[in-house]
């Protein structure tokens, strides 16, 4: 159904049409730009319960909302150091290229959705941290402990097996 055009009967025809085969939510665009949401429900007894919400707002602030988030992505992903975002379940939300360079032997780990402690296991058993041969548990207890002390100052020092630090 989407946006009115000049044809309201047409509109209100397919409107109609689509309301009858029962449960009802669309959202459409009226001319004057407003964006309206639809909702009827069908009821025992043959009863509906319909509402129409403005969402207008809501629409315009997810949009604003999704522009931030691509400029900020932009901005992260052309840094030239590693940067990635972890949220509060330890899941990458994202990592700019320059990680998966940083962590070769562990790129194919770092996806959106992915958990870091995962990327740091693969890691052990990928020999990338030479620090964690024969204490592999005790030093991803470690690395996983720094990740979540509340701390003005995040900073910890890694040695990677090819030889690069990265703090």
């Amino acid at each position: 159904l989407g946006h009115i055009h000049d044809d309201n009967e047409d509109w209100l025809e397919r409107l109609l049409k689509s309301r009858a085969d029962g449960d009802f939510d669309q959202e459409i665009t009226l001319a004057d730009g407003r964006i309206i949401r639809i909702m009827d429900r069908v009821l025992a007894g043959g009863w509906r319960i319909g509402t129409r919400v403005d969402v207008t707002d809501l629409r315009n602030q997810e949009q604003e909302a999704r522009a931030t988030v691509n400029r900020l992505t932009s901005a992260i992903e052309s840094l030239p150091d590693a940067v990635f975002i972890l949220d509060e379940e330890g899941r990458f939300v994202l990592a700019n290229p320059q990680v998966r360079k940083i962590f070769p032997l562990m790129s194919d780990t770092v996806n959106t959705g992915s958990h870091f402690a995962d990327m740091l296991r693969i890691g052990i058993a990928r020999g990338a941290y030479p620090e964690a041969v024969g204490r592999e548990e005790e030093w991803l207890a470690e690395a996983l402990a720094f990740w979540h002390e509340p701390r003005q100052k995040v900073e910890r020092t890694v040695r990677l097996a090819n030889g690069r630090w990265v703090m």
